[in-house]
């Protein structure tokens, strides 16, 4: 599909059926050059994390499957009703691999991530039921279409407090500060596959509805409040940044670490220019493959040793030579270095925060450097310091296992030094979403000016009477 993808700009691969039509409900799905990314990463990733941990029992498997359907079923979505039930699949897995396969603080990691999911959910379930309404009212038809609905004029308070569930239900997916509180719990409690789910894939599917949803619907209220949503991102990218330097546990390290780059990601795409939008869709699958792929390192490296604990390891590279490369090109990517997926999206996604505003730019910049400190200080001390008893008895990757990764890292290497392919994929549809969302705006800007001028030109008429 990946190599049939034309990129013209608009959805390809569509599937079109009846569901419900009388409330202008359908079974649409499609993929355009937003949505490639992602699914890229979904139907990459997923069987590499089936190959490592072949052991768990069939529970553990049947999740897994179920929220890779539901997260295709979400990235795919043509129509808002579909999208919103493969949301709220999505959590079901997560709910019950948290549960019977996470560690000692799975209860109350748990109940937290499902308590702020489905509160924004229920706010999202309303501001949906909203369009569709505003969508009879305005054309007198029933439609959730995702199409039909970017042409509504949404206006007024209502609309507002449509766009502030919208942000809400989003913002705690991604999670962006300052909603970002259930993720270290979550991320360290839940099993390996598990975290890598959240971090790698679905975290990005709120990045994808914003995207997809919020600025097309709501350029009004965006043109008022992006300059907060961008400041909120750059604030988690240094306060995350700064509390994974404090861990001592790796898979919380990592947790705040993919919390810090979730914020970047974000700053992209609130920035709203043809760079900063590239260049965080090209970054959500070099994170998935570089972040994500560090979390399964964590949790093989848990299965064999027992133990996270940073100051309880050292030496693994001696033991194991293929694991630490494999995992040192992950951590590269992670912080951004030349050569590597990670360098691509962070250089498209500064560049472009800089056009926009660059305070923001600068800052989001210089607080890279925290990601580098923290992750080269970690695998130095858990790698290359004296071996330990416990690490004596690691054994490097199986053939299972090198099958498994192998694959991930030659696609970080391919995207960081030859990206053409994938942004000659993505660029149309960001020009052509970017071009129509500031059609949108100057017209309103066109429209206020006309009513200043209405208003001035009635004071005139006053004045001569």
């Amino acid at each position: 599909m990946f190599l049939g993808f034309t990129g013209t700009g608009g959805y390809e691969f569509v599937e079109h059926a009846a569901w419900l039509s009388w409330l202008g409900i359908y079974y649409t799905v499609g993929v355009d050059g937003i949505s490639l990314m992602i699914l890229l990463v979904i139907v990459f990733m997923f069987p590499s994390v089936f190959l490592i941990f072949s052991n768990k029992p069939k529970g553990y498997w049947g999740n897994l499957m179920i929220v890779q359907g539901a997260m295709t079923g979400a990235v795919t979505a043509g129509d808002m009703i579909l999208f919103y039930l493969f949301w709220e699949l999505m959590l079901f897995p997560i709910f019950f691999m948290m549960g019977l396969y996470g560690g000692k603080g799975k209860v109350a990691a748990t109940i937290k991530i499902t308590i702020y999911t489905m509160a924004g959910s229920l706010l999202m379930l309303t501001a949906i039921i909203y369009l569709g309404v505003m969508h009879h009212a305005q054309f007198g038809f029933w439609s959730f279409d995702i199409g039909d609905l970017t042409r509504l004029h949404l206006t007024g308070t209502s609309a507002l407090l449509a766009f502030i569930a919208f942000v809400l239900a989003f913002a705690i997916k991604i999670p962006l500060f300052p909603f970002h509180t259930w993720l270290p719990d979550a991320y360290t409690e839940a099993p390996a596959g598990a975290t890598f789910v959240l971090s790698a894939i679905m975290a990005k599917l709120g990045i994808y509805a914003m995207l997809r949803f919020v600025f097309p619907f709501f350029m009004i209220e965006y043109t008022s409040y992006g300059l907060l949503l961008a400041t909120a991102g750059v604030i988690g990218m240094v306060y995350c940044g700064l509390a994974a330097i404090a861990q001592s546990d790796i898979k919380r390290l990592l947790a705040y670490s993919s919390a810090s780059h979730m914020g970047m990601i974000a700053v992209g795409i609130f920035a709203l220019n043809v760079q900063s939008v590239t260049g965080s869709l090209y970054q959500i699958a070099a994170h998935a493959t570089s972040t994500g792929v560090l979390f399964i390192f964590v949790g093989l490296m848990e299965e064999k040793l027992g133990t996270r604990k940073i100051e309880s390891l050292g030496g693994v590279a001696y033991k194991a030579p293929v694991f630490a490369l494999f995992f040192a090109i992950a951590m590269f990517a992670s912080v951004g270095l030349p050569g590597t997926s990670g360098f691509i999206g962070e250089f498209l996604i500064i560049l472009g925060v800089v056009k926009y505003n660059v305070y923001l730019g600068v800052i989001a910049a210089t607080s890279m450097i925290i990601g580098v400190c923290y992750m080269f200080w970690m695998f130095q001390r858990v790698f290359f310091e004296k071996t330990v008893t416990l690490t004596e008895k690691f054994k490097d990757l199986k053939p299972v296992e090198f099958v498994g990764f192998a694959p991930i890292i030659i696609l970080i290497i391919v995207m960081g030094v030859y990206p053409a392919p994938f942004i000659e994929k993505i660029e149309p549809t960001v020009v052509k979403q970017i071009a129509a969302l500031y059609k949108t705006e100057h017209v309103v800007e066109l429209e206020h000016h006309a009513d200043k001028i209405l208003v001035t030109m009635n004071n005139v008429e006053q004045e001569e009477k």
